[in-house]
């Protein structure tokens, strides 16, 4: 597992822990969900996840071709157009970012989604959406204070 600290945005609260997804099979970790306060929104704005073991195909590949393979197997549905995987600086820490969106009336037409590998076939997922590319371009910003630590 990892440690996390993140300064969770005013306009957004945390689901209760007792609320949040559980994997049965323990390999997916939904650690935190942020929905707008008050709640509007059909899914939350901001969703992070520990996935602990990376798919076969990619183990053992670096943490670039890691990140870009997880984030090129999502299929986030119908009418989506999807930006390409670039890296990125996130508080001192390469990440690699990929944006896509739709038009919707949910207020949540922008989306990014986030990886960071750890070592070991781990990666922390971050999955952002807001209204508008600049809502979505201020959630991202907000991981500048993000640390973690792998245990």
């Amino acid at each position: 597992m990892f440690g996390l600290t993140y300064i969770i945005p005013g306009n957004l609260a945390p689901s209760p822990d007792n609320q949040l997804p559980q994997d049965p099979t323990g390999r997916e970790k939904f650690v935190l969900a942020l929905w707008d306060n008050p709640r509007r929104t059909p899914v939350p704005h901001v969703v992070f996840m520990y996935d602990t073991k990376v798919s076969g195909k990619l183990s053992g590949w670096s943490p670039e071709a890691i990140a870009e393979g997880y984030l090129g197997s999502l299929k986030p549905g119908e009418g989506y157009k999807m930006g390409k995987p670039r890296k990125a600086s996130i508080a001192g820490n390469t990440l690699w970012r990929m944006d896509y969106w739709r038009p919707d009336d949910s207020g949540q037409s922008y989306n990014s989604a986030i990886v960071y590998p750890f070592k070991g076939e781990k990666v922390l997922f971050i999955q952002m959406n807001a209204a508008s590319q600049r809502e979505l371009d201020l959630l991202v910003d907000s991981l500048q204070g993000l640390k973690f630590d792998q245990k």
